[in-house]
């Protein structure tokens, strides 16, 4: 071997320990989920009706598994290092189902799709418009939804709602304060359906 690829053989080298150490030292990711209400004593008699809930559409900006903020009116901030453990819009659908659980009570809330077997009495249809951080330091939950009663197949509401709440400081909780102020926006809506629900029930 000539001493001049010999010299090209330990650079190589050289250049792959390089890569491997800077492997070793990437930062590690962290994952977040959405949390349901706080439990709370349940009632002492469940009702007897059932609930499907979806589909339940998402922008597609949201469907990705870093947490997103937005910057300014059309910038977004993906955080490559804090994810989401599981997709966005699948979470939020089963914390809201968990919620309703307790909140109507009722032990029959279903997910889409359901089995054509289950008996369903109305179904949530929903239509996720906004659901993060704004340039306004506002955790935004914007949501277009409706019920139908499912044997008739009639829609009997259709309304849009918006909740939000201040963002925590950045240098306190991070992300995981965001992802738990994202999990109150999603019980603000549970207890908004449910009241919609119980009302329409009394009618």
């Amino acid at each position: 071997m000539t001493r001049k690829a010999y010299i090209g053989v330990i650079f190589l080298v050289c250049c792959a320990l390089m890569l491997q150490l800077g492997c070793g030292k990437s930062k590690p990711s962290r994952f977040y989920i959405l949390s349901p209400l706080p439990p709370e004593e349940a009632p002492s008699s469940r009702q007897d009706v059932s609930i499907g809930i979806g589909p339940v559409e998402f922008p597609d900006y949201l469907l990705r598994p870093q947490i997103v903020t937005q910057t300014n009116a059309n910038q977004l901030d993906y955080a490559e290092y804090d994810r989401w453990a599981e997709p966005l819009n699948e979470n939020f659908a089963r914390v809201l189902a968990d919620n309703l659980t307790h909140l109507i009570p009722t032990d029959r809330v279903h997910l889409y799709p359901w089995l054509g077997t289950l008996e369903v009495h109305y179904q949530l249809l929903i239509e996720v418009i906004r659901f993060d951080q704004g340039e306004d330091d506002q955790i935004t939950l914007t949501v277009l939804w409706g019920l139908l009663d499912a044997p008739k197949r009639e829609q009997i509401l259709q309304r849009r709602s918006s909740f939000s709440r201040p963002a925590p400081a950045a240098d306190t909780t991070g992300y995981a304060g965001i992802a738990a102020a994202m999990s109150e926006l999603v019980g603000e809506f549970s207890r908004e359906v449910a009241q919609a629900l119980q009302s329409i029930r009394r009618q």
